[in-house]
């Protein structure tokens, strides 16, 4: 990586430039800031990353923006902030992915531009208490890839977030397709399904998708909130089941 740590808190990163990106001395990956604490004693916390222009629009070889992840079995990154950066694949820039929060808890990214990421502009994964709001993924995803992906990610928010293929041309079948995977803990009665552990909010998109309690499929009918919604047919009586979603 250009900038990281792998143990440390109340780090800023903000109002720099990273341009003229080349591979590293292995040929591999670069990751421009990277926060990954790799031990089970390694803590990252109170971590600011804004206000950076990351223009990759003319590497050669792959490349990602902003990486906030867990190495191993750790799990300690709590309180980071990614706000009002410009990540820039471009070009014939190979950026893959712009901004990837994997695994801890308190992490906000908001206000940030991916332009042109071969892979996903914003992706979460076994994380919770995420808030991921008001970012702009320009031309994102591809090969089955979402643009947006979020996977295994409980009581989080995802709220004004534009996915815009820019020309128009809908080259990317994915530009707008949000992937979520989770699993938790409902109790259902008849058609209505309440929240009570674990997996993911309930939004309103999920109207029309399969979801899956107790291994049966149900479809749902209409979202009522964050924790309850209302399937097309009855679950019966049940307490304390699993209800899994993959969609």
């Amino acid at each position: 990586q250009i900038v990281g740590s792998t143990n440390g808190t109340q780090i800023t990163v903000s109002n720099n430039l990273f341009f003229n990106i080349q591979q590293n001395a292995a040929g591999g990956f670069i990751t421009i800031v990277d926060f990954e604490p790799n031990t089970d004693d390694d803590q990252i916390g109170d971590i600011l990353v804004s206000d950076n222009l990351i223009d990759g629009s003319t590497a050669l070889l792959g490349w990602n923006g902003i990486i906030v992840q867990s190495g191993g079995n750790n799990t300690g990154i709590r309180y980071c902030k990614i706000s009002d950066n410009l990540i820039r694949g471009g070009g014939s820039g190979q950026l893959a992915n712009g901004v990837v929060i994997a695994g801890g808890r308190e992490v906000v990214a908001e206000n940030n531009f991916v332009d042109h990421a071969l892979q996903s502009g914003v992706s979460t994964n076994n994380v919770g208490n995420v808030y991921i709001r008001h970012n702009t993924l320009r031309t994102c995803g591809s090969g089955g890839t979402a643009a947006f992906t979020v996977i295994s990610t409980t009581d989080s928010q995802f709220d004004n977030n534009i996915i815009d293929d820019w020309n128009g041309t809908n080259e990317n079948p994915d530009a707008g397709f949000v992937e979520t995977e989770s699993s938790g803990t409902v109790t259902t009665s008849g058609t209505g399904v309440t929240r009570t552990s674990g997996g993911a909010l309930f939004y309103s998109f999920w109207v029309g998708k399969t979801v899956t309690i107790n291994s049966v499929d149900y479809v749902v009918q209409s979202v009522t909130d964050n924790t309850n919604l209302v399937l097309t047919a009855s679950a019966g009586v049940q307490v304390g089941v699993t209800l899994t979603t993959k969609f």
